[in-house]
């Protein structure tokens, strides 16, 4: 049902979400994290905080929406 919407915000926040943001990111299927096989038809975007996007790299984290 997620995946038939236009478009998609996920909140992830906490360190403990670092992880878990750096595998969807990457690709990761559902089945390893279930985020993972979050995507909406147009549009997918993640809102995080710092200490969640800690490992994202840079070139992956838009500066603006």
């Amino acid at each position: 049902m997620i995946n038939a919407s236009q478009r998609v915000w996920v909140i992830l926040s906490g360190a403990e979400k670092a992880s878990v943001l750096g595998l969807a990111l990457a690709g990761a299927s559902v089945d390893e994290v279930p985020v993972g096989g979050v995507q909406g038809r147009k549009r997918t975007v993640f809102f995080v905080d710092q200490d969640a996007a800690r490992d994202v790299p840079e070139n992956l984290i838009a500066s603006t929406y």
